[in-house]
């Protein structure tokens, strides 16, 4: 049984239920009563509350009506204030509106007359550039026509210079050729001379020998002579070989020295040749030096061109790519703005709006901007949440004071702008950030964590914003919301809320999933358009510097120039280089010829000094032969030797013979150079020299004049130059004095145009301060109104504002500006007003009419804190004007009232007691009951439960759910069998659930005895020993009670009085009943 079901058996076994029905009855009255009283207390308090609040109506119906009379005189002496302050200040801003437009006028007038100055100076400008642009094409091209000249000149002065160097030498050659001609013919007619000298000379010679001869004295007869002759002719024969020798060798010596002569003829001449060459070598050295230097000079000079050139071109080549970077940072700039601008579309409203604010910031200095615009997440997933998190508040304008906040209000009211919040920085109440929630988890952050912004605008962020927390997804929300019960809002990145009650909203849709609809795109559009202009103007700098192109031509020229002037000496030296070389060359063959030469002459010195003594060693040998041979002789005419005799007496013949052949051998040499020098040509190399002198005289002449004909062409070209760049300086200058007179013009012109922009805002700033002023005197004439405030008129009457113009024009002024609706002077309500205004008596406005302008909103304020002052009393006390006639009805009711509660609270004592009284007889019988069942089960189920092995048995118990009352409540049953832990009864075996069932009803049975038990097989669950157990427990107990068992076990029902069996009659096909009596068996 459940445990209710045990209650109910308990209690209908104890009797206790007997008392239910009243119990019930009684318990429901006293409920009623108790209510009855409550109400009728609640009935008291509030009739007492009544009375005490219409007694507080009473008193401050009085004192409102006190205040209401303070606060319309204050009101209407502020009105009077305010008007007539209005129309004194809009007409001295009407006068100056009028001083400035006169002003503005002028000055365009003035401006009028720059601009058509300036466009007739712009078109004369436009003519004079072009002028100065063709000039300057006309000088490019006369000077690319005198560079193309300059390479010609070089050539043809190379050509004229080789020429004259060509003729030159030649013209030495013909005078050296000249030279050696004369020089020959002289020395022809020298050695004629010496020929016919020669021939005079052995004339001579013979007619002196014969006159020495005759005078010697010494005369042979024939005889002697024949015997001389006989012996001269037998010595020389006796002699023959050595003579011959001697003969042979002086021919060999004759021929050598001839040789040496040469020898050294030829190594002086190699001398002097080498030394010529020398000359012309340390010459062309020298020339390649000078060249060498020139061209390394043209070389110098081009490089330095070159590099200048370089420096040129680079730095527009740097303009260029650095003009290129810019081009591609604008497309860039400008591809992003575009991105912006699509998912960027202000309404009018918008523009409207952002108008007005700039206008606010404008007129009121305490005007911070948009919370929007002071602010900006730290990154940009987080701007949908930062948007979601401050909501409404985002748009909100954030100011300084909240009286700042009043005037902007006041400002958008009276020009029907829209509507718009405001979160005033002094005094902002602001909740103090949770710490805890900076700590919920890594996929967490506070949303005031991610904004940044000044440290000034902090306060408004935190209002705005308080402890909302961002989580990376919604799931992490909820895990935090409603699995960790977090009292929170919660904003997921997409936009999903969770808020402190668990409502849901927000999320993105997936089609806007990939939009970048971010609230700060405005303020990212504003820095693109920034960073555009920026770059734009950078580019236009960069526009801003022309390179000269002339310039970098004439560089170019000049470049052309000294490398082709470098070529030219290049290759001079080259020539010279290898004339040089060609020289060298020939030195180093003259130094070996002259060596060679050298050599030979030194081979041959001695060669001549040993012949040379030789031969005297074979004439004395002669001559010691011949003494021999003559001495005889010698003897005979008395002589020493014979050479004496030939000295003395053929000495002249010899002498004389040894002249003559000298003569003669002198001759014939003079003879044989004659012969030599006579085959010299020096005709046809002549004829050659001179007809390449004629050749070269001619191309010099035709270079010459082709160089006159190049002098006149570059006279003529230069001449054209110095024409074009005449009219080229008298273009530029007059396109200088031109844009030095546009300038002048501009100049002009801005000025007007700044001095009309100066006035302009100036008249603007008055007009909208007389539009200020149009609409403030609108709204406070319609405030009067509205607030029906009494402002005394002129005619003695009372001022009632006629609002029929504004309320007929209300629509229209949804659809248009408002802001237009007080700016012209003309309008119909504006007319309206300042009729209305010039009505109104001002003679009640005595205290504040002479008073500063700095004063007025000081005295203002002091009106509207009063006004504000009294208004917040009034609006405090709240009066009720019919609290006198209430007072009496409510005091009534409050008496009747108080008796009738006395009188409840009787009847719900009464009802109380009698309630008590059936509770507890109910609750004794209950639980006389309970704790005779509950002991006896103990000792019954231990008595079923023990055994040899477990003599103390198990353990059962009753426990009740309701101790108080507990017939209202459930009553459990546990059983614990033998070493047994504690279980539910639903987890026990079927044995065990039997034992305790059968205890149970026992313990019931020892309460209320009934007259016998009937058992229908209770031991089926059982084993034998239980099954004994409780036999022998039946057994023992027979003598309280009968018991009728129904078992098919032996063990069981053998121990049983009697058995009672049920079989089937065949016979009559229905059951039969058999007993028999064990009691006899015993």
């Amino acid at each position: 049984k459940s445990p209710k079901e045990l209650t109910a058996l308990i209690e209908q076994i104890s009797g206790s239920e007997d008392f239910r029905a009243q119990y019930e009855e009684l318990r429901k009255a006293k409920d009623e009563a108790e209510e009855n009283t409550i109400f009728r207390l609640q009935q008291k308090k509030g009739y007492a509350a009544e009375k005490k609040q219409v007694r507080e109506q009473k008193e401050e119906a009085e004192r409102f009506n006190e205040k209401l009379k303070i606060l319309s005189d204050t009101q209407r002496e502020y009105f009077l204030f305010q008007l007539f302050h209005i129309q004194k200040e809009m007409n001295g801003h009407q006068e100056t509106i009028e001083e400035l437009e006169e002003s503005r006028g002028e000055v365009q007038g003035r401006e009028v007359t720059a601009e058509q100055g300036l466009k007739s100076s712009k078109k004369a400008l436009v003519k004079v550039t072009q002028t100065f642009t063709a000039a300057e094409k006309t000088v490019k091209q006369a000077k690319t026509d005198l560079e193309k000249l300059e390479p010609k000149h070089i050539k043809q002065d190379a050509e004229i210079k080789n020429l004259k160097k060509k003729i030159a030498d030649d013209e030495k050659s013909v005078e050296k050729i000249q030279r050696d001609e004369k020089d020959l013919n002289e020395r022809i007619e020298g050695i004629q001379e010496d020929i016919e000298q020669l021939t005079e000379a052995e004339e001579e010679l013979d007619k002196e020998s014969q006159e020495a001869h005759n005078k010697a004295g010494l005369k042979l007869d024939a005889q002697k002579e024949e015997e001389y002759a006989k012996l001269k002719a037998e010595s020389e024969k006796n002699n023959a070989a050595d003579r011959s020798e001697l003969e042979s060798q002086s021919r060999q010596q004759k021929s050598d020295e001839n040789t040496l002569a040469s020898l050294e003829n030829d190594f002086n001449e190699l001398k002097n040749k080498q030394q010529q060459d020398k000359d012309r070598l340390d010459s062309l050295k020298e020339r390649s030096s000078s060249i060498s230097a020139a061209a390394q000079d043209a070389k110098d000079q081009a490089e330095d061109v070159e590099k200048e050139l370089s420096e040129l071109q680079g730095k527009e080549l740097k303009d260029s790519v650095k003009r290129t970077k810019l081009e591609a940072q604008l497309a860039k700039v400008s591809a992003q703005l575009r991105d912006v601008k699509e998912d960027r579309v202000q309404s009018k409203q918008e523009e409207k709006m952002a108008e007005c604010l700039e206008t606010l910031k404008r007129l009121f200095p305490g005007v911070r901007g948009r919370l929007l615009d002071l602010c900006k997440p730290t990154q940009r997933k987080f701007d949908t949440a930062v948007t979601v998190a401050a909501g409404r508040h985002m748009d909100a304008i954030v100011v300084d004071t909240q009286q700042t906040g009043y005037e902007c209000i006041r400002y958008m009211r009276e020009n029907r702008i829209g509507v718009a919040s405001f979160i005033p920085l002094a005094g902002l109440k602001v909740k103090d950030i949770n710490e805890r929630l900076r700590s919920l988890g890594s996929k967490s952050r506070l949303c005031v964590d991610v904004i940044d912004c000044a440290p000034e605008i902090k306060p408004a962020v935190i209002y705005a914003v308080e402890n909302t927390v961002i989580f990376e997804s919604l799931k992490d929300a909820r895990e935090a919301c409603f699995r960790r019960n977090e009292k929170i809002k919660a904003v997921s990145l997409d936009g999903s809320v969770i808020s402190k009650a668990g409502t849901m909203t927000g999320g993105n849709a997936p089609q806007d999933a990939g939009r970048s609809n971010s609230r700060w795109d405005g303020q990212l559009h504003s820095d693109l358009k920034t960073q555009r202009n920026n770059i734009l103007a950078d580019i236009n700098k960069l526009d801003a510097v022309r390179y000269d192109t002339g310039h970098v031509s004439e560089l170019q020229t000049k470049i052309t120039q000294l490398k082709s002037k470098e070529q030219y000496a290049t290759n001079d030296v080259k020539v010279t280089k290898e004339k040089i070389a060609g020289l060298q060359k020939q030195g180093q063959e003259l130094k070996k010829k002259i060596t060679e030469i050298n050599q030979a002459k030194q081979k041959l010195k001695p060669v001549i000094a040993n012949r040379e003594a030789a031969m005297k060693e074979l004439q004395n040998s002669i001559e010691s032969k011949e003494d021999k041979f003559f001495n005889k002789f010698c003897r005979s005419i008395g002589v020493s030797s014979i050479r004496d005799f030939e000295d003395g007496q053929l000495l002249i013949l010899k002498q004389t013979s040894e002249k003559r052949r000298t003569m003669r051998e002198r001759k014939a040499k003079l003879e044989a150079q004659l012969q030599y020098e006579k085959t010299k040509d020096f005709v046809s190399p002549l004829a050659k020299i001179v007809k390449r002198i004629g050749s070269n005289k001619t191309h010099l002449s035709q270079g010459q004049k082709g160089k006159i004909s190049l002098a006149k062409e570059e006279e003529t070209l230069r001449s054209n130059l110095r024409e074009s760049e005449e009219i080229r300086d008298d273009a530029k200058n007059a396109v200088e004095e031109k844009d030095i007179e546009v300038k002048t013009l501009q100049s002009e012109r801005t000025e007007c145009a700044k001095e009309r922009a100066s006035v302009s805002k100036k008249i603007i700033a008055e007009e909208t301060t007389v539009e200020q002023l149009r609409g403030k005197l609108h709204t406070v004439l319609q405030k009067a109104s509205v607030e029906e405030v009494n402002l005394p008129l002129l005619n003695g009457g009372t001022f009632q504002h006629s609002g029929s113009i504004s309320e007929t024009t209300s629509q229209q002024s949804d659809q248009t500006s408002a802001s237009t609706h007080f700016s012209q002077k003309d309008n119909a309500q504006v007319k309206h007003d300042r009729a209305e205004a010039e009505k109104i008596d001002f003679k009640e406005l005595k205290k504040y009419r002479d008073v500063r302008p700095g004063q007025v909103d000081s005295i203002k304020k002091t009106f509207e804190t009063k006004i504000t002052d009294l208004r917040g009393e009034i609006e405090l006390i709240q009066p009720n004007m019919k609290a006198s006639e209430k007072f009496e009805d409510v005091t009534s009711r409050f008496k009747t009232s108080a008796d009738d509660f006395d009188q409840a609270r009787e009847d719900a004592r009464d009802a109380t007691t009698m309630f008590n009284d059936i509770k507890q007889q109910r609750h004794d019988m209950f639980m006389q009951c309970f704790n005779h069942i509950s002991n006896e089960l103990q000792s019954i189920y231990k008595d079923l439960t023990k055994s040899s092995k477990h003599p103390l048995g198990g353990n059962a118990y009753l426990s009740l759910d309701d101790t108080e009352e507990p017939y209202l409540g459930g009553i459990k049953y546990n059983a614990m069998p033998p070493m047994k832990r504690f279980r539910d009864m639903d987890q026990l075996s079927g044995g065990e659930k039997t034992v305790a069932a059968l205890a149970f009803l026992f313990s019931i049975h020892s309460f209320r005895p009934a007259p016998f038990f009937v058992m229908d097989e209770v031991d089926a669950a059982l084993d034998n020993v239980n099954v004994k157990k409780i036999c022998n427990y039946i057994k023992q107990r027979s003598k309280d009670f009968q018991v009728v068992a129904i078992s098919l076990k032996d063990i069981f029902y053998e121990q049983a009085d009697s058995l009672v069996g049920i079989c089937r009659d065949v016979k009559t096909n229905s059951s039969r009943t058999l007993t028999m009596d064990l009691e006899q068996f015993d």
